[in-house]
């Protein structure tokens, strides 16, 4: 199993106790005098936080910084997301307090002045419990420049969200309303973190609001009758009109979901309008005869409107009213359709104990219950485009674990039902194969034999390299790889025939270079699982990154040379023969993945190899497959941009561009991509706008020297060269792409110019 990455990054100190006191913690007793009348001193501003009642010395310090961070938000007046860690330092015993903060307010300057903790016993819970107080310094001096940081960044964003709502606007009554809504969430994705902008948030909101409200769907009539060998002769068809007084524009593009009420079979779930507003699903089997079958359409607005705007998501809430019921007949024998496979969403499990300590058990539970479900052939759990959302929770105490999982319908919200198991810690495994179980049997999918002794199945039988295996994802999670590694280590010391557990100790060493280590953990994840797919790909990756390619390949053919073709292992195959060149056999290992399960992965990369071939057309063809089946793949929309840019038409291109930034914003690579669309219309203030975002977000080497490409061209040599000199010290080491930019002509005779150029070298 591969290192999932989707929870949170955070990590607690775990200690287990009854109410004994420990050494150097004080008995209980009033607050602090500086916590009750906060002291002052020039120069500097002091903000207090507070947390009573937490189950360790360590999650109640935590929780008192981030009370205190609140503060210091309120102070700025915006929203702060904080990370508080404490180590100890290696010349003591005392703790450090490292404080940082990852929002628009960047407080890092700050620092814990002093803390103070109390213990006491709680007789319900037979356990002590602390109550922290803690004092943070501010020196005023950075409180003002950071003021100045963010008058500048508002005003930055508020350019940028009007420019973004123009264009908004401009598609708005036209077949291109989907680019339109596109480009208000930007706008309103920008706006989030600005401060005194609510005037212009509501106006753009209220403008998104007022064209959802003109949406319409107009159904059309379908075959009465269908046979459950082969579904409907016709397909379902619906068309999605944007009402403008009298008139019906037909809108391109929208995306729709199809679902089954009643009956089933075999749907397009999902699908597009085309340019005349319509959208087609076909039904290619009938699961059910004898009875009225049901099939519901509704948009799927959150795919073009992706924004957390309160009035927005209320309205658009109210469109999943917005839908079109389907009721048509079947005949034949039910027995002649192979039921679809039903698509599930996992959210992560939230942790109702209030213990910060079990951060790592939220963890373990939604990928043990992930793990468990995708062994079961008719029920595929994805990231969107599910029939049903599964939401989980759970609650621990003395020992004991209870899990619920809400059972929902991701067509209309309606809970199906409510899986309860509960147990012993040390049975944990078996909870969650129940788990996994039920929720199968509630949504009616057969489990055949062979895959309920999958999903009985062990990684691990030992709880203790349970725990230590899902304290080191979270570490991994974070970029800790030392503390990852220290993790793994030691949940192989409780169980050494634990695979993931190699497998993702190879991962980290991958991460941080050490190549052969990860090459020796992969080959012991494999030799105890050699039909492992996951392993086998990190193993050929771990080889051709150190230069090993023929044993990479030898090592992926071999694999699928067993008889049982893994897509894995094919779009590897056809990712390394794609970079060392050889585009026949990059293309060959691709279609055969695409054929045995269309992803968007491998869609992507087959569009690489047409791209690298020069076939630019194809490429687009094979990137408009990849976000088909994956909307929310923005790096395909990049690539997308790529081949239409190598076409030479950039208006073209920055269609896919902003479709990516909707999807994120915070991609310095898509912002580095818009500026160089910019920069080949001429628009040079945009693309500088853009090269300067990319720069931000990144840090990026090629954006820093595109910015000096654009510099030189309007003749501002001091910033061509400073910037240069930028991309240089960022790692920008082509030497040859320097000395042959047609841009940098009129810098070759400047002394500057001949030193960064020594500096390369």
């Amino acid at each position: 199993m591969g290192v999932p990455m989707k929870n949170k990054l955070i990590f607690f100190l775990f200690f287990l106790f009854s109410c004994a006191t420990l050494r150097g913690l004080r008995a209980p007793e009033a607050k602090p005098d500086w916590f009750v009348k906060t002291p002052s001193e020039n120069g500097y501003l002091f903000f207090t936080g507070v947390k009573t009642g937490a189950l360790s010395p360590e999650a109640g310090k935590r929780e008192a910084v981030n009370d205190a961070f609140r503060h210091i938000a309120e102070y700025f007046s915006v929203s702060i997301k904080s990370e508080y860690t404490e180590r100890k330092s290696t010349a003591s015993c005392d703790f450090m307090s490292l404080l940082s903060a990852k929002s628009r307010a960047q407080i890092d300057k700050a620092y814990v002045d002093k803390t103070h903790i109390t213990e006491r016993c709680d007789p319900n819970l037979k356990k002590n419990i602390y109550d922290t107080f803690v004092l943070i310094k501010y020196p005023l001096d950075e409180i003002e420049k950071e003021r100045k940081r963010i008058k500048l960044e508002n005003e930055e964003n508020v350019k940028r969200a009007k420019y973004y709502f123009e264009r908004g606007r401009y598609h708005s009554d036209s077949v291109a309303l989907v680019e339109g809504f596109q480009n208000f969430a930007i706008a309103l994705k920008i706006l989030e973190g600005t401060i005194g902008e609510d005037v212009l948030t509501n106006e753009i909101a209220g403008y998104a609001v007022k064209c959802l409200k003109r949406i319409k769907l107009n159904g059309y009539p379908c075959d009465p009758t269908g046979s459950a060998g082969t579904g409907l002769l016709n397909p379902l068809k619906i068309k999605v009109v944007y009402k403008v007084g009298d008139k019906e524009i037909a809108i391109a593009g929208m995306p729709l979901n199809f679902a089954f009420l009643e009956g089933g079979g075999i749907l397009e779930r999902q699908g597009l309008t085309n340019d005349s507003g319509l959208a087609e699903c076909a039904v290619a089997g009938i699961s059910n005869t004898g009875q009225e079958n049901l099939v519901i359409a509704v948009l799927a607005l959150n795919r073009v409107l992706n924004t957390a705007n309160e009035l927005v998501q209320t309205e658009a809430q109210k469109m999943q009213g917005l839908r079109h019921i389907f009721a048509f007949h079947s005949t034949g024998e039910p027995g002649d359709i192979k039921k679809q496979p039903m698509m599930v969403k996992i959210s992560d499990f939230a942790n109702l104990t209030g213990d910060v300590d079990l951060a790592w058990l939220e963890q373990a539970l939604t990928d043990g219950i992930v793990n468990k479900l995708t062994r079961i052939s008719n029920l595929h759990v994805v990231e969107r485009g599910e029939d049903v959302l599964l939401e989980g929770s759970f609650q621990k105490n003395s020992g004991r674990v209870k899990i619920n999982v809400r059972v929902i319908k991701s067509i209309d919200g309606s809970v199906v039902s409510v899986v309860v198991e509960e147990g012993e810690m040390d049975k944990i495994f078996e909870i969650e194969e129940n788990v996994a179980i039920q929720i199968a049997r509630l949504l009616k999918i057969k489990v055949a034999p062979d895959e309920m002794r999958s999903v009985k199945s062990r990684d691990t039988n030992n709880t203790e390299a349970y725990e230590a295996y899902n304290r080191a994802l979270l570490e991994h999670k974070k970029g800790n790889h030392s503390q990852a590694v220290k993790m793994y280590k030691k949940a192989l010391a409780r169980d050494n025939k634990f695979a993931d557990a190699y497998n993702n100790l190879g991962v980290c060493y991958y991460n941080i270079n050490l190549l052969d280590d990860a090459i020796s953990s992969y080959q012991k994840a494999k030799m105890i699982e050699p039909l492992n797919d996951a392993v086998t790909v990190n193993l050929a990756t771990a080889y051709f990154k150190k230069g090993a390619r023929v044993k990479a390949l030898n090592l992926l053919e071999d694999y699928d040379s067993l008889g049982s073709p893994s897509v894995r292992v094919l779009l590897m195959t056809g990712v390394i023969y794609n970079r060392i060149a050889e585009y026949q056999k990059a293309s060959e290992a691709l279609e055969r993945a695409i054929e045995i399960q269309p992803s968007a992965p491998a869609y992507n990369e087959l569009g690489i190899v047409y791209d690298n071939r020069g076939q630019y057309d194809r490429a687009i063809i094979m990137y408009t497959g990849a976000v088909k089946l994956n909307p929310s793949f923005y790096q395909a929309f990049n690539n997308m941009a790529i081949a239409y840019m190598a076409k030479g038409e950039y208006e073209q291109a920055l269609n896919p561009v902003n479709k990516s930034l909707a999807l994120n914003y915070e991609c310095g690579d898509t912002f580095n991509l818009m500026g160089l669309i910019f920069a080949n219309q001429a628009s040079y203030s945009k693309a500088i706008a853009a090269y300067k975002r990319a720069i931000h977000l990144s840090g990026s080497p090629q954006a820093y020297y595109n910015l000096s490409c654009i510099y030189a061209l309007q003749n501002e040599t001091d910033l061509a060269l400073r910037f240069l000199d930028h991309a240089i010290d960022s790692g920008f080491n082509d030497i040859n792409s320097v000395s042959a930019e047609p841009a940098f002509k009129n810098l070759i005779s400047d002394k500057r110019f001949s030193e960064l150029i020594e500096k390369i070298r």
